[in-house]
């Protein structure tokens, strides 16, 4: 029996003589084009980058906006009051760090500044070292700004004495430095110091003595000056020491070339205060005898 032969199909539009054409055109042509010149194939993550980043920034945002307290004048009036209250958060963060900053880097009244009545003592401040050009007085590191060569130069191991514009109990110190980047020689950058103040309040040094039944050892620079105290004060009271305030371990490698310190916890417990205080120079970061200090801060709680 002889096979039938399929009945012909209507062809589909789609498949016109002109479409075909077209088609086998543009086959050839991408056959035509080198490899190399050919765009290269998408990959998933190109495409799913910008559904995540889109996705991200709109966590964000949503958890900002919530963050705004809802009110019923918010929720009245809907994302637009949102908006405004959002960027008035902002600005007002804004506003209070430029006001921070326009007093003092940590928003702390700084007691050894020169301008605000702090003063250099001379009898214990080692002398200013005459190495490296015109020095600058002891005074320069009681006063604002770390620009290349503001600094007081003094041999290692020196000592900068400092009677505060007012009486405390110090809670930190702060040591400013030259960023690291823009130093000329950072290996004269001040490494671990120690903060000594002087106690002379009657109740406040027996407080001191009862806690610390054993005697510190000073440095032998502020010995002139406790000796004179000491016999400028009644036999019936207590003799004048000094006391360690607090430990300093500068490092100019960090991000932050202005360090803050607390002070030791004893020093809060005994509410010890002091209007004199002290700083050890006790090593720099590797030059042999010059130490560059340009900036010495003392924070702390004011006795009325």
């Amino acid at each position: 029996m002889p096979k039938s032969t399929p009945s012909a199909k209507t062809p589909d539009p789609k498949f016109s003589t002109s479409r075909f054409r077209m088609w086998r055109e543009l086959a050839y042509l991408d056959r035509s084009v080198p490899a190399s010149h050919r765009p290269a194939t998408t990959s998933w993550f190109s495409l799913a980058f910008p559904i995540i980043l889109s996705a991200l920034v709109s966590v964000i945002l949503n958890t900002l906006v919530l963050s705004v307290p809802r009110t019923p004048t918010t929720t009245a009036l809907g994302l637009r009051l949102y908006d405004e209250s959002l960027w008035r958060l902002v600005e007002g963060r804004v506003e209070e760090a430029l006001i921070r900053q326009s007093k003092d880097m940590f928003g702390m009244r700084d007691f050894a500044l020169a301008m605000g009545g702090a003063q250099v003592i001379p009898s214990v401040t080692t002398p200013t070292s005459k190495s490296g050009g015109r020095p600058n007085p002891p005074e320069i590191a009681l006063t604002p700004g770390v620009q290349p060569g503001k600094c007081w130069p003094t041999h290692t191991g020196g000592h900068l004495g400092v009677a505060l514009a007012n009486t405390i109990i110090v809670s930190h110190v702060t040591i400013d430095c030259i960023a690291a980047e823009l130093a000329i020689n950072i290996t004269t950058a001040p490494k671990d110091m120690v903060l000594w103040g002087l106690i002379e309040d009657h109740h406040a040094i027996q407080r001191f003595n009862s806690y610390f039944p054993s005697p510190l050892d000073p440095p032998a620079a502020i010995l002139p000056l406790i000796s004179s105290l000491q016999t400028r004060t009644d036999k019936t009271s207590a003799k004048p020491v000094f006391v360690p305030l607090a430990s300093v371990h500068y490092d100019p490698s960090l991000m932050n070339n202005v360090q803050m310190f607390p002070a030791h916890p004893e020093v809060r417990l005994l509410e010890i205060p002091t209007r004199v205080v002290v700083l050890e120079i006790q090593s720099n970061w590797g030059h042999e005898d010059l130490t560059c200090l340009y900036r010495l801060r003392v924070h702390g709680q004011l006795i009325e």
